[in-house]
C-alpha cells in the first residue's frame, strides 16, 4: 500500500489495521501518497508507525539508496525493506547491504568493468530468454538507461543506448567506454 491518497488523507495506519484483520500475513507500506508518486521524499515517520501498530510484518519501501539507509530504516520497527529505483541501477546494492549488517563494514562499489559484465550478461540473459536479440534490447533499453547512472560519460552512454538494437552494439559501446575510463 502507499501511506494514502494525499498529504490530506494518511490512512496506512487504518487499511493496514483493516488488512491484518483480513487475514494477509505480511504488508509492504510504500513512504509516498498516491498524489506523490515518486517525487519528493518518503515519510518513514508513517511506514513506523504502521509497523508497530500491527502484528503482521511490516516492509517498508522508499528512499533507499544505501546500507546505512537500510540499517536506519530498520531501526523503525520493520521487518524489512523494499528497493526499487536503486536497485535498478545499482543491484549489487544488495551485497552491499547484506555486507553492512553483517559486518558493519561498507564495500567499495564493483569497478567499471565489472559493471559492464553484468549489463552484458543481463542482456544476453533476456535475449535467450526471449528468443529474439533486437526485441530483446529493445526491452532492455530502460534497464540500460538506469544502469548508466553514475556511470563516467552517462549522458553520453543513454543517446547510444537509447536506439541500440544488438548484443554486438552494446558489446562495442562497453569495450569503447572502458577504454576511455
Amino acid at each position: 500500500i502507499r501511506i494514502g491518497w494525499d498529504q490530506k488523507n494518511i490512512n496506512a495506519l487504518t487499511t493496514a489495521r483493516l488488512l491484518e484483520d483480513c487475514g494477509i500475513q505480511a504488508l509492504a507500506v510504500h513512504g509516498r501518497t498516491k498524489e506523490q508518486g515518486y517525487s519528493g521524499l518518503a515519510d518513514w515517520e508513517v511506514i513506523g508507525k504502521v509497523a508497530q501498530a500491527v502484528q503482521i510484518p511490516v516492509i517498508g519501501n522508499g528512499d533507499i539508496q544505501s546500507p546505512q539507509d537500510v540499517a536506519q530504516r530498520r531501526s523503525l520497527g520493520v521487518a524489512g525493506v523494499m528497493l526499487g529505483r536503486a536497485a535498478m541501477s545499482a543491484p549489487w546494492v544488495f551485497a552491499q547491504i547484506q555486507e553492512f549488517l553483517k559486518t558493519g563494514e561498507l564495500i567499495e562499489e564493483p569497478p567499471l568493468e565489472d559493471r559492464w559484465k553484468h549489463i552484458v550478461r543481463h542482456c544476453r540473459d533476456g535475449a535467450k530468454r526471449i528468443g529474439n536479440e533486437t526485441i530483446a534490447m529493445q526491452c532492455m533499453r530502460s534497464r540500460l538507461m538506469a544502469y548508466s547512472r553514475g556511470f563516467p560519460e552517462a549522458k553520453y552512454l543513454r543517446s547510444l543506448f537509447s536506439g541500440i538494437a544488438s548484443l554486438g552494439e552494446l558489446e562495442d559501446i562497453a569495450g569503447a567506454h572502458l577504454v576511455r575510463n
